[in-house]
């Protein structure tokens, strides 16, 4: 198991262990999906689900109705996703719903329950950049096929232990992926990672162990 050091730190925050499509070498290749009616059966996308310019707040509600429907009714060829606005929770919820995901990268995951993560199932890399909400991340842990899990911002998340029921996971990180303050960040322990044999890579340098 390798520890990060502080002249590692920038390899988290890249393309290295869950791709950024944002700036991705070709990124015009994977389109930019803000309406149900732009998704044509591609397989890996950009999802911008929210935040619209020019929105008003009544035609935002329109949008996340019609994305939670679309979600939940429909099971789409996706494979890669990566969220490039806020994701509210009925949206979060339907895109649980899609089983065929293997990569999936948020910007903003705008709610507190992710108890429906359990539907990825065969979900093997996860990248939350902003989990400011979350309070309890124990449902990751039944993410049995999980190899990479970067947490960013989780503030209220002290208890990181339940992830040692991750037996494929390779590459971990609890990182202030946007804000940059350290010491925002808490750990009860981590004696945890001590029983990951697995683990390859592991970067917890913007945390304080309590």
């Amino acid at each position: 198991m390798y520890f990060a050091k502080p002249e590692d730190h920038f390899r988290i925050y890249g393309s290295e262990f869950v791709r950024d499509l944002r700036c991705a070498e070709n990124s015009d290749a994977y389109p930019t999906v803000k309406r149900p009616a732009d998704y044509s059966g591609q397989p890996v996308i950009r999802f911008a689900p929210s935040q619209l310019s020019g929105m008003s707040p009544h035609a935002q509600k329109k949008l996340t109705d019609e994305w939670a429907a679309f979600l939940t009714e429909n099971k789409l060829p996706l494979t890669e996703v990566q969220v490039v606005t806020s994701l509210v929770q009925r949206v979060f919820d339907g895109l649980c719903m899609q089983d065929s995901i293997e990569s999936l990268r948020i910007k903003w995951i705008n709610c507190s329950d992710i108890s429906r993560i359990r539907g990825l199932t065969g979900l093997k890399k996860l990248f939350i950049e902003n989990g400011s909400r979350l309070t309890d991340i124990s449902p990751i842990a039944d993410l049995r096929y999980l190899d990479t899990l970067i947490l960013g911002e989780t503030v209220k998340v002290t208890d990181y232990s339940c992830l040692s029921a991750l037996k494929r996971l390779k590459v971990f990180s609890v990182c202030s992926y946007q804000t940059f303050i350290h010491s925002r960040l808490t750990m009860n322990s981590a004696e945890f990672l001590r029983y990951m044999d697995q683990l390859e890579y592991v970067d917890i340098l913007d945390v304080k162990q309590a």
